[in-house]
């Protein structure tokens, strides 16, 4: 079920690139039909997102430095959520009263 659209975001490097969000409650977890533009579906809880623990920073050599905060997924996974994904977490959680650290 469609829950609403969060606002637009432009990538921090090219200003022509925009990605919009939408959010959905799922009942159950899957299977999942992904398409070009979707690289994976991860099944979190929300506590993990808003813990502490899990909230870290990137540090992206590519652009010389610049470091970003992120979301390690934890339990034996290393990847890390940031970037655009990071960025509609924090304007979703915000809108629901909660505060992650700013990007």
């Amino acid at each position: 079920h469609l829950l609403g659209r969060l606002d637009d975001l432009q990538g921090r490097r090219s200003h022509q690139l925009v990605v919009s969000c939408f959010v959905y409650v799922l009942n159950g977890t899957g299977p999942f039909q992904l398409n070009y533009e979707v690289a994976d579906v991860l099944a979190l809880p929300v506590s993990r997102l808003l813990d502490p623990i899990h909230w870290t920073e990137v540090h992206y050599q590519a652009w010389g430095g610049m470091v970003f905060p992120g979301i390690n997924l934890g339990e034996g996974d290393e990847r890390v959520i940031w970037g655009l994904t990071y960025r509609f977490l924090e304007r979703f959680f915000t809108l629901l009263g909660y505060t992650l650290p700013t990007s």
